[in-house]
């Protein structure tokens, strides 16, 4: 059976991807921010306080909106120098980037690349 053999190539990509080195950096990173109290409060609260600060924004209230708009920009700033979150951010794009790699190949082989030019005629073997 065809669809046997795609299955089990998928099975196969799903275990590269798993044993990359850009998934393992990305879990470690996420271990790391587990076990950094500091930076999981401070996305915490960072996250906290942008959901209230979006709910303020419909009741037009500009004092209390530059209140959070000034402690949102504190923290984006405590963000940025954030050691581990910067880690987190950086693995997570790498993987980020290597899913989408495969993406591309795939729908690249598959016909379904809407980036290509491509009309599958035979002036190219592609």
């Amino acid at each position: 059976m065809k669809s046997k053999k795609a299955l089990d190539k998928a099975r196969e990509l799903a275990r590269a991807i798993v044993e990359s080195e850009e998934y393992i950096l990305l879990k470690e990173s996420e271990k790391s921010l587990h076990n950094d109290k500091k930076a999981s409060d401070l996305l915490s609260t960072y996250n906290k306080k942008l959901d209230k600060f979006n709910e303020i924004k419909f009741k037009r209230d500009e004092e209390l909106l530059k209140k959070y708009h000034e402690e949102i920009t504190k923290l984006k700033d405590d963000i940025d120098n954030n050691t581990t979150i910067n880690n987190l951010y950086r693995c997570q794009k790498n993987y980020d980037n290597l899913i989408s790699n495969i993406n591309n190949i795939i729908n690249y082989f598959t016909g379904n690349d809407k980036k290509s030019k491509c009309g599958n005629c035979s002036g190219c073997k592609g």
